[in-house]
């Protein structure tokens, strides 16, 4: 038997509890993406003015796992990211990690055959990580030159994608900018307040300048007006 307190839920009510559902569920579920997100609004500044270097979507190299070997170009020389989001690949770097084994992936010059040094990345997710690159880094290796590589690894139908490194060793220079980017727009949304509220201030005083009544006096009589009415 319903209770006299119970309203049958509407079908907007319904709508709108799904869709706050939804909402809340979005950002858990796509995480990486979140935390990406995230942090690309606390560096965009910066980023835009030059001063952190970043990695673009055309510099990063995509390989399909489901082949082995895989013919890797590589745009310059220097330090280079892994990153997946295959949950599977994840858990098998780690425990490799762990017992310190050989890294599944190995990249060569095809002309000496001599491979790549590569290290495993210890870091997890970090809100500084490529928007477009998947998942987390799990190595870091550093390449000598620009030009074709041949990479060999264990095949599962993921893909990996391969993104210049700019910011290992700068982290703090990286949480410096996202500091001073915070302080600068609060700032400017301080500012922009203030200039309202004295803009408001001015047209109050030029609207009660012929009477003389102070916005102060202007709200005790409010107050005093509130107060003596009757109660409905």
């Amino acid at each position: 038997m319903q209770g006299e307190g119970y309203r049958q839920p509407t079908i907007r009510s319904i709508l709108g509890g799904c869709l706050l559902a939804l909402l809340v569920l979005l950002p858990i579920v796509f995480i990486s993406n979140t935390v990406k997100l995230v942090g690309a609004a606390f560096v965009f500044l910066p980023s835009r003015l030059g001063l952190l270097p970043s990695a673009a979507e055309t510099e990063a190299r995509s390989l399909d796992m489901s082949t082995s070997p895989n013919s890797l170009e590589l745009p310059s020389a220097g330090p280079y990211l892994v990153y997946t989001d295959h949950f599977e690949l994840l858990d098998i770097t780690l425990r490799l990690e762990q017992s310190s084994a050989t890294p599944w992936l190995r990249i060569s010059d095809p002309a000496t055959g001599a491979a790549v040094p590569m290290d495993y990345v210890g870091r997890g997710l970090m809100p500084y990580d490529p928007l477009f690159a998947p998942g987390r880094p799990v190595f870091r290796f550093v390449a000598s030159r620009p030009g074709n590589f041949t990479a060999e690894h264990m095949t599962r139908d993921a893909r990996i994608v391969i993104v210049p490194d700019y910011t290992t060793g700068r982290e703090m220079e990286i949480l410096l900018a996202a500091v001073l980017q915070i302080l600068a727009v609060v700032l400017v949304v301080g500012a922009v307040a203030r200039g309202r509220a004295r803009e408001r201030a001015r047209r109050i005083e030029a609207l009660l300048a012929p009477g003389r009544v102070s916005p102060k006096d202007l709200q005790r009589r409010y107050a005093g007006s509130e107060e003596k009415a009757p109660p409905r």
